[in-house]
């Protein structure tokens, strides 16, 4: 969702080549964190009602595979022909020398009403692009 914005913004820019002459006054990263995490935030809640409702057992606690076909999960052993662990993601600091000494953000940070984005990114996976692609340099956070 972050992206929208974020290519919202990039279209001013590329707008002239086309004809179109406008201008990118500010773009309100308050607002725009606001409307994204407004919506992502409420969905964990709701997601997991809609599959319990379905008939899917869902567990929220940490789980470990004991055995084959065997999952620990809150004090309770479940065996089953397939399970599924739908672990959602979180971001992990690697262990980089010297990165205590610098300020750094990663997808939890930029919840915060105050980032400053300066350098680059570190990390391949898709919320790692897509967060990088997300805070077009000219944004002024």
């Amino acid at each position: 969702m972050l992206v929208v914005a974020a290519d919202a913004a990039r279209a001013v820019g590329d707008a002239q080549r086309l004809g179109v002459h406008a201008t990118l006054d500010r773009v309100d990263w308050p607002a725009i964190r606001a409307r994204v995490f407004g919506r992502i935030d409420p969905l964990h809640g709701s997601a997991v009602e809609h599959r319990r409702k379905g008939g899917i057992d869902v567990y929220t606690e940490p789980a470990r595979f004991v055995a084959p076909r065997v999952l620990e999960v809150g004090g309770e052993q479940l065996t089953a022909e397939q399970i599924v662990v739908a672990a959602g993601a979180r971001p992990v600091v690697p262990p980089i020398h010297g990165l205590d000494m610098v300020v750094f953000h990663t997808s939890d940070t930029i919840r915060s009403s105050r980032v400053r984005w300066r350098g680059g990114r570190v990390g391949s996976r898709d919320r790692s692009r897509r967060l990088s692609r997300s805070v077009p340099r000219y944004w002024r956070l």
